[in-house]
């Protein structure tokens, strides 16, 4: 009998022990932070660290979800580019140290980034928000951050700008994600877990000719702030359109200024008429005095 009813205390504790673990994991499961929010409009500035090239790249992002426009600007040693992507239209205009402009349909070939992202929230998750794993706190640039995790395998053609040679890929990525904590303050925008990192590492192989790469990408993010930005940001220039075009940016940007330009181009219109008319009348009527005085003239020459 002691030896069962000490069974049946095993059994018993057992089971304590067990329930115990379940609500610790279950509580710290409902303790972890979510994938964070974002405004579907923002700016950022983004450096890009590209390790397999030893390169770096800094622009500068405006992005209204709403409008379904982007703008970039990409600076390097030797120039300035500015990229509009008009995801309506699917049209972006490539624009080069202020001088010259480059027009073309928007696809994942031409874009900054390889695909549309349907909200801020996806951009800044590579789509993989629901699928993420949440793994910590760490420091990043000396800020601690809530870090996800997760793995994403992709396939897309890509066509090279300078060679034009059309290659697919496939590509096996493990991202990692951080965030400022929520504790962490700021001071230009009461705003909680801002995106402060990205780490891409992978591999790339080309179907098409079997090579394989690998590559490690930092995307560090400075001063995101989420605000619909101006229209007046998403302005075309001038020397990038054709007349009908101008039009359409006037009209779509700044509808109080398209009125009034309409309304004072029939103006100056209706002026310029008016002052066309009399001078014609004036013409007329002094050709009519000429005549008449000529007629004069030759009755006198008669008597």
């Amino acid at each position: 009998m002691r030896w069962r009813t000490g069974g049946a205390g095993h059994v018993a504790a057992g089971w304590n022990v067990l329930g115990l673990v379940l609500l610790l994991t279950a509580s710290l499961s409902f303790a972890q932070p979510v994938f964070p929010p974002f405004s579907d409009s923002f700016l950022v500035n983004v450096e890009a660290n590209m390790i397999e090239r030893n390169a770096t790249l800094n622009l500068r992002m405006f992005y209204d979800n709403d409008a379904r426009l982007a703008r970039y600007e990409i600076y390097s040693a030797s120039q300035t580019t500015i990229q509009f992507e008009n995801w309506q239209d699917q049209v972006y205009y490539k624009i080069t140290n202020g001088t010259t402009c480059v027009t073309d349909a928007l696809n994942s070939s031409t874009s900054v980034f390889p695909i549309q992202f349907n909200s801020a929230n996806e951009f800044f998750s590579q789509g993989l928000a629901s699928s993420a794993s949440y793994v910590g706190v760490r420091e990043v640039r000396g800020v601690p951050c809530d870090v996800w995790t997760a793995d994403k395998v992709s396939n897309r053609t890509f066509t090279n700008p300078r060679t034009g040679i059309t290659n697919s890929y496939s590509s096996s990525v493990t991202y990692e994600f951080s965030f400022t904590v929520s504790e962490w303050a700021f001071r230009d925008k009461f705003v909680r877990a801002k995106p402060l990192q990205i780490l891409m590492r992978g591999q790339r192989t080309n179907l098409d000719t079997g090579a394989v790469s690998s590559f490690t990408h930092y995307y560090g993010f400075f001063n995101y702030v989420p605000y619909k930005p101006e229209a007046s940001l998403f302005e075309i220039p001038n020397f990038c359109l054709g007349i009908v075009d101008r039009a359409k940016n006037i009209a779509r940007s700044e509808p109080v200024i398209a009125l009034a330009t309409l309304v004072a181009g029939l103006f100056i219109g209706l002026l310029l008429m008016g002052i066309l008319t009399c001078i014609i009348v004036h013409k007329l009527k002094k050709a009519q005095s000429g005549a008449s005085f000529a007629r004069h003239q030759d009755m006198d020459a008669d008597l």
